[in-house]
């Protein structure tokens, strides 16, 4: 009887990322808890004050938000644009981090209905501002 072999398989996925998934993202990310990106980074004074919702306009519109990283005693600044978000987000698939758990199903235009945790938007995180999963 013949054994049926295993076979890697490369497969691509168009994933839509809406203004809704960015704004999760922000939340979970940047909202001074343990479990998201607020060990390394934090919002600038200029855009502390601002809601997640303000956030997603202003990086939809082109604009940026400001992200101070304490990395010891020295404070950097990245700036985080969509272009970056992407990139993150981008990435966070490409390299196994995005699990059949952070997805809820599809949403009403068939589009993949993420679920993203503070640990999972930390990652995506910096991804986008630092090109690789440098913390946690």
């Amino acid at each position: 009887m013949k054994t049926l072999e295993q076979y890697a398989l490369n497969v691509r996925i168009d994933v839509k990322v809406d203004a809704d998934d960015i704004q999760g993202l922000l939340e979970s990310a940047l909202d001074g808890s343990v479990h998201g990106a607020s060990y390394w980074c934090r919002l600038t004074e200029s855009n502390a004050e601002k809601s997640s919702e303000q956030m997603v306009f202003q990086l939809v519109g082109g604009g940026l938000v400001l992200v101070e990283s304490p990395d010891g005693e020295d404070v950097q600044n990245h700036t985080l644009t969509l272009k970056k978000l992407k990139r993150g987000f981008a990435m966070w698939f490409t390299n196994g981090h995005a699990t059949h758990s952070y997805m809820k199903g599809t949403k009403d235009d068939g589009t993949l209905d993420l679920d993203i945790d503070g640990p999972q938007a930390d990652v995506i995180l910096q991804y986008a501002l630092l090109g690789e999963q440098r913390y946690g």
